[in-house]
């Protein structure tokens, strides 16, 4: 979880608010533990998978399932669209 720990500096360093600094390593260690997969084994397909499973837990707040999106599929996950080499 080192890399969480880097991922959050960089945030900071960056100049990212406290509040994403904060939440977005923590969804990246709940993901992680969702698709228990070391971080370089992680395919587009996980992500896509974890986006679908995210989309049927209700709200701790509202005890309402998210707001419906449309569909994911392959393509909205693939590493082409965040332009970083596979």
């Amino acid at each position: 979880m080192e890399d969480i720990y880097l991922f959050r500096k960089e945030l900071q360093n960056l100049g990212y608010c406290e509040t994403v600094t904060n939440t977005y390593p923590r969804q990246i260690r709940v993901f992680l533990e969702f698709i228990k997969k070391e971080n370089t084994a992680i395919k587009s397909e996980d992500i896509l998978n974890y986006y679908n499973h995210i989309k049927t837990v209700k709200g701790k707040r509202t005890k309402k399932p998210f707001p419906n999106t449309r569909p994911a599929t392959e393509k909205d996950f693939s590493l082409q669209r965040f332009n970083h080499p596979k």
